[in-house]
């Protein structure tokens, strides 16, 4: 079920910024989503080799709740500051961890 929620969670922020971009009229920058894809794809590899205590640690709801905000927020207070950058940055991140996550999941479902 925690992968159900994770995906949910990442799906609700990144529907934010995609909604915010699209109110904003925003043109993403090409360099920033590049960016916000390796900086997930940065993160999930280092933080698989702590997966035990990261897992720990997200499992808590608080600290999910406080991410889900800290993210909702990021993208409304970037859409005013630097829209073409901090949208797209959050949208190649998100969409990087949602296909990502995808992928681990239908991988572990045929492993079985």
């Amino acid at each position: 079920m925690s992968v159900a929620r994770d995906g949910l969670l990442a799906l609700a922020v990144f529907f934010v910024f995609g909604l915010l971009a699209f109110l904003f009229e925003t043109p993403l920058s090409r360099w920033a989503f590049a960016v916000g894809c390796g900086a997930t794809l940065a993160f999930e590899s280092v933080t698989i080799r702590y997966r035990v205590a990261v897992r720990t640690v997200w499992e808590q709801p608080r600290v999910q709740a406080t991410l889900l905000i800290a993210g909702i927020c990021t993208g409304i207070v970037g859409a005013f500051l630097a829209p073409k950058y901090v949208l797209a940055a959050g949208i190649g991140a998100l969409g990087t961890y949602l296909v990502l996550l995808g992928a681990l999941t239908i991988v572990n479902r045929y492993r079985r």
